[in-house]
């Protein structure tokens, strides 16, 4: 369990990071007009499919990961 305790806080970590690079890019982005805007939009893009997986693996695979390791512990989770 403390495994996945520690999957669980780096997934949320790196959750966080994905959400302060996307508002840096934004910023950067504001600031500098002349930036070309198709590499702008597949940066952009790249950060928010991290961003979009990290939450798909943080409320739909943890919770199932967290429910099988109970039953192979014996802990009724019901």
């Amino acid at each position: 369990m403390s495994k996945l305790l520690i999957s669980l806080s780096n997934l949320y970590k790196l959750k966080w990071r994905l959400r302060a690079n996307i508002s840096c890019l934004f910023q950067i982005y504001s600031e500098m007009p002349s930036l070309d805007k198709e590499e702008f939009l597949r940066a952009f893009l790249k950060l928010v499919i991290l961003f979009g997986s990290s939450e798909i693996l943080i409320l739909k695979y943890l919770p199932i990961k967290a429910r099988s390791e109970d039953k192979e512990l014996g802990v009724d989770s019901t």
